[in-house]
């Protein structure tokens, strides 16, 4: 679907742009007993503060630490991305240890309808 590459193209090119140099991002996915996918998309990059985890989902949200790389962008893509996740019956979780330590995008997807 075009909504899925929206969310993946979204999900690693943030990915790529909060990561210093040499880039490292990782990819995997895995079916869950219950019939779900996961996929997750981890960097090495410049993290996410914990307070800021549930708010970087947020409709122009836009992290102080996003303002001080003076990185360009709306604050529109991962809000894009929960509602297109969401729209496909699935959820989207964002886990980093802190600034500096890297982060995770976790999207978990139902099943596709049997055809």
């Amino acid at each position: 679907s075009s909504e899925l590459e929206v969310i993946f193209n979204n999900l690693l090119e943030n990915a790529v742009k909060y990561s210093d140099e040499p880039v490292h991002v990782r990819v995997a996915a895995q079916s869950i007993p219950d019939g779900r996918v996961k996929v997750e998309i981890a960097d090495r990059g410049i993290g996410i503060p914990r307070p800021e985890l549930r708010r970087i989902f947020q409709r122009f949200y836009r992290a102080s630490w996003d303002v001080r790389r003076h990185v360009s962008g709306l604050g529109l893509g991962l809000f894009v991305v929960r509602s297109l996740v969401r729209r496909q019956g699935g959820r989207v979780v964002a886990l980093s240890e802190g600034a500096g330590r890297g982060s995770r995008f976790v999207v978990t997807l139902r099943p596709a309808p049997r055809v």
